[in-house]
């Protein structure tokens, strides 16, 4: 079974991971939210947010750049992006974020959802930044290749990742 998980950096890189079984409860659980809320067309039988990214629609990964949802769905999804990273000076903000997506989007009994145990991770955390890594289905985000096909691990400050809370805020070029 695939799984998602929750990277922790200190000094820009990664010293320990946090596991959760099933990726599903992660990025696609906001994802499917997001998409219904926003989204979906009812006129289109079976309408979900994995056909329409199969057919090319990019509209589900520009939510987070959308300034009228709210704060907390931003974030949450920003979050969900590959190489995306809080720091710990916006942990108590960011679980805030996370519980309130969760209070206004509350999971179906059945659903797997491991946001909630997210939230209480890095609220918990002496950490130096968090990152999520949805799922094991595909090559990790946050490690990469060398020239010399060595693993590496990615550096948080490098251009290819970004701070989800400078990213509202404007603080990357398009």
């Amino acid at each position: 079974m695939s799984y998602s998980t929750l990277m922790l950096f200190k000094d820009r890189k990664v010293v320990d991971e946090i596991e959760y079984t099933n990726s599903h409860g992660t990025a696609p659980y906001v994802w499917g939210v997001l998409f219904d809320k926003y989204l979906k067309d009812p006129t289109i039988l079976y309408d979900s947010w994995l056909f329409r990214c199969a057919t090319g629609d990019t509209a589900l990964w520009e939510l987070n750049k959308r300034e009228d949802l709210p704060d907390y769905e931003r974030v949450v999804h920003a979050f969900t992006m590959d190489r995306a990273f809080v720091r710990k000076q916006d942990f108590p903000r960011f679980t805030a974020h996370i519980r309130k997506f969760l209070i206004a989007h509350p999971p179906d009994p059945t659903t797997i959802c491991h946001w909630s145990a997210i939230a209480d991770e890095v609220e918990n955390q002496d950490c130096d930044a968090v990152g999520l890594y949805c799922t094991s289905l595909s090559d990790s985000p946050w490690y990469a290749q060398n020239d010399d096909e060595e693993e590496r691990l990615v550096d948080i400050d490098g251009d290819d990742c970004f701070d989800v809370y400078k990213l509202l805020a404007g603080e990357y070029n398009e």
